[in-house]
């Protein structure tokens, strides 16, 4: 089982509300997606959601899971977006065209708070 796979389904299902929003968007059919996602509760060992017609809910160790399945999948993420070198942070060379009048009036200050937040980024002059 792809356990990566597995935890993403398990969140969209929760955030989405329902199986078949998540299996959409994960372009699954609704049956695979429910199977993912029950085989992720056979490996556990424990019911994650209690699934009806509509929708579905977390259980309480559903509901514990999901907070650290979150956290795990955003430092995945992370993770390899470092690797390839695509971090959050703004790095590089800021280059703005504006008329003179807009930057000194109102620029100047908004790119200096910018500098001061991303010392990683320069300006030229």
């Amino acid at each position: 089982m792809d356990t990566l796979r597995a935890m993403r389904a398990f969140v969209r299902a929760v955030d989405l509300g329902t199986l078949s929003a998540a299996a959409r968007e994960q372009a699954l059919s609704q049956p695979a997606l429910s199977k993912i996602v029950a085989a992720l509760e056979k490996e556990l060992n424990v019911r994650l959601l209690e699934r009806s017609t509509t929708r579905v809910v977390p259980t309480e160790q559903g509901k514990r899971f999901y907070e650290r399945a979150t956290r795990v999948l955003e430092e995945y993420s992370e993770a390899v977006a470092d690797a390839r070198g695509q971090t959050e942070k703004p790095a590089g060379f800021l280059r703005i065209n504006a008329p003179v009048a807009l930057g000194q009036f109102r620029l100047n200050a908004m790119v200096r708070d910018f500098l001061d937040d991303y010392p990683d980024t320069s300006r030229s002059n």
